[in-house]
């Protein structure tokens, strides 16, 4: 072998290895937490009557009456299945005015909203489309 061929094969192997260290990061990444509806599997979402929400940063909304308890829903983007239903926090819920309890719910969790007086934080229905068109316009009104 020549030194030139043996340089080159050093570099493809250097560039071999320092993909394989970033296509993690990136699939973990990829998807993320968007009021277009695109979720990732660890954003901070709640279940509400069995249906998945998930926390969207919206904050001009009106609080409406208390609807009752959410939990926290489970995380498996490391495929540890150690996070069960015992383990997951409750959290308070309400309506909001602006749209019925079946599209989105305001939530009272573990974490203050600065941007809101009462520090809720609004959850949209995450259904296998996405968000649904009234929630989508309700979204895209703060815009």
């Amino acid at each position: 072998m020549t030194m030139k061929f043996r340089i080159r094969r050093l570099g493809v192997l250097q560039t071999v290895l320092a993909t394989s260290f970033l296509i993690p990061t990136v699939a973990c990444t990829a998807t993320g937490s968007s009021e277009d509806g695109a979720v990732a599997s660890c954003a901070f979402s709640v279940q509400y009557r069995g249906k998945l929400y998930a926390e969207v940063t919206h904050n001009n909304f009106t609080l409406g009456t208390k609807i009752g308890t959410v939990k926290e829903a489970p995380c498996n983007d490391t495929g540890d299945s150690a996070q069960t239903g015992g383990d997951l926090e409750s959290y308070t819920a309400y309506e909001i005015t602006e749209l019925d309890a079946e599209t989105a719910i305001a939530v009272k969790d573990f974490r203050e909203n600065s941007d809101r007086e009462d520090g809720l934080h609004l959850y949209v229905l995450h259904g296998e489309g996405g968000y649904s068109p009234e929630a989508k316009k309700f979204l895209d009104s703060a815009n």
